[in-house]
């Protein structure tokens, strides 16, 4: 299929066969031994072709430089995308027949339990959050409770008001 058709609706492909195809009047009129872009190219063998044909040769060359990173890189992504999907096939339908037949099967099984079990390292942890977030909103509760108390108080005109709550100190107006 990419030998059939030409794969233009990428932009890269237009802008590299565009940059390339520039050089083309250059190359036909000089038939120069050592192109840039392309390293030494052996030419001389060229030379006696007319303009017509170097011009179609040149142009064939130009497109397959210009589409073979396309190439390349669709080969890269379809390969990835073909481990994926073989993966997930492989998952969905085999390890799904398997997990049933753990499942149905009369002499116990129980292994798929087993692996759905918490290990003891997963269970601290998960303790050691719920812990912390209890902890946080405790601590939520206690700030909007002063912020509420310092809003409902009214400041004297001229003094500084200080609150003390354990070692901390809320200053809620600035100082004169």
């Amino acid at each position: 299929m990419e030998r059939q058709t030409d794969y233009t609706c990428n932009p890269e492909y237009m802008t590299a066969y565009t940059q390339k195809i520039a050089n083309q009047a250059s190359f036909i009129s000089h038939v120069q031994s050592n192109y840039s872009n392309y390293g030494y190219v052996g030419i001389s063998h060229l030379r006696g072709y007319n303009s017509q044909l170097l011009s179609q040769a040149f142009d064939m060359n130009v497109r397959i430089t210009a589409y073979w990173t396309i190439v390349v890189r669709r080969v890269a992504d379809n390969i990835a995308l073909y481990l994926q999907f073989t993966v997930k096939n492989l998952v969905n339908s085999q390890f799904q027949k398997e997990i049933v037949a753990e499942m149905v099967d009369p002499r116990g099984g129980g292994e798929v339990e087993k692996m759905l079990d918490e290990s003891p390292s997963v269970a601290c942890k998960r303790e050691k959050l719920k812990n912390s977030i209890k902890l946080l909103k405790e601590s939520k509760d206690a700030v909007a409770a002063i912020v509420s108390l310092q809003e409902n108080e009214v400041r004297p005109e001229g003094h500084i008001k200080r609150n003390f709550v354990g070692n901390m100190c809320f200053r809620p107006y600035p100082e004169d």
